[in-house]
């Protein structure tokens, strides 16, 4: 599904790195991956958003894995990048905050806070809202959702129907 969704995007090329690797895939392993592919940690972005970072202190090899790419944490709702670096005080040496310029004096890896209007939007809810029959239009791109329909995804059986309304046309594609 990701691979449909960055579909037609410049620049932006999924990967099956975590789906083709043996076993359970931590980040760590799956950053690793790219670097005995040629990629420098320099080169990688690892985006996720601000939520997920929030839990960074839990994640395996913390905190070599922020040695090995550049983070990209995007706020979300409920998860203001500005308060997530006060509950990570140890991190402050490696942020660049939003729209300003990389004053850290740090060669290495950084981690990018990406201050945004973020729909609130979660995997979670997107498969509570498919198996109640309930539109995701808007929540995801066209491409997804019509994957999602072709293969009943997520459903708890019954209809494999999807309403799209007005509303959700507003939304176009993401």
């Amino acid at each position: 599904m990701t691979a449909l969704a960055v579909n037609g995007i410049d620049g932006l090329e999924a990967s099956d790195a975590e789906l083709t690797a043996p076993g359970t895939s931590y980040t760590a392993d799956t950053l690793e991956r790219f670097h005995a592919a040629g990629l420098t940690a320099a080169q990688i972005f690892f985006i996720l958003g601000a939520d997920a970072f929030a839990e960074i202190e839990t994640w395996n090899r913390y905190p070599q894995v922020l040695d090995l790419a550049n983070f990209a944490v995007v706020a979300r709702p409920g998860y203001e990048t500005a308060r997530l670096i006060d509950s990570l005080p140890s991190l402050a040496p490696r942020v660049v905050r939003s729209g300003a310029a990389d004053r850290t004096g740090r060669s290495g890896t950084k981690i990018y806070l990406v201050s945004a209007a973020t729909p609130d939007v979660s995997s979670t809810d997107i498969r509570r809202r498919l198996r109640t029959s309930m539109s995701i239009a808007g929540l995801v791109s066209e491409r997804v959702e019509q994957h999602i329909r072709q293969h009943a995804l997520y459903r708890d059986g019954g209809s494999s129907t999807y309403t799209r309304t007005a509303a959700d046309h507003l939304h176009g594609q993401n």
